[in-house]
Formats: C-alpha cells, sequence, structure tokens
C-alpha cells in the first residue's frame, strides 16, 4: 500500500475558526466606518447631539448601541493601523 506524504509545514498552521472570526472582526470594522461616516455627516448637519440621538433611536434602542459600538470599534482600529503604519516608517527611516 502506498504511503501518502505528511502535509507540508505552510498547511498545518491553517486556522478555519480564526480566519472565520477574523473576517466577522473586519466586517465589524468597516460597517463602523460607514457608521461613524455617517455619524460625521448628520454632525454636520443637525448638531452632535441630535445625530447621536438618531443614531441611538432611529433603528431601535438595541442596535443603535451595537452601531456606536462598531463605530467606535472602527474608529479605534484605524487610528492603531495607521499609529503602526507611522511608527514602521519612521523605525524604517
Amino acid at each position: 500500500m502506498a504511503r501518502v506524504p505528511a502535509s507540508p509545514p505552510e498547511t498545518r498552521g491553517d486556522r478555519p475558526v480564526a480566519r472565520a472570526l477574523l473576517l466577522i472582526a473586519w466586517a465589524l470594522v468597516f460597517w463602523g466606518t460607514l457608521v461613524a461616516g455617517a455619524m460625521a455627516w448628520r454632525s454636520v448637519e443637525m448638531g452632535p447631539s441630535a445625530a447621536a440621538r438618531l443614531a441611538l433611536d432611529g433603528a431601535g434602542r438595541e442596535w443603535g448601541w451595537i452601531h456606536l459600538s462598531c463605530a467606535g470599534l472602527a474608529v479605534v482600529t484605524w487610528t492603531a493601523a495607521g499609529a503602526l503604519l507611522v511608527r514602521r516608517r519612521l523605525d524604517a527611516g
């Protein structure tokens, strides 16, 4: 009987659950980016307090908190990514 060769070392680190969680996390970050952009636009039109009230009560109280949490996650993620890129450029130069 022929032996099946062992899988290459590259495929041993393949983690489908981690990839799925990473996809979900980035989807939330992109959704939060859209929500934050809409909040910024509404803040210019209506003022910050009216825009926050609309974000919380517009889609229902529970969904409003989820949207605002995604927006906060997006701001933190993009700020960290920008800081990381600036730091790498400063270290390289």
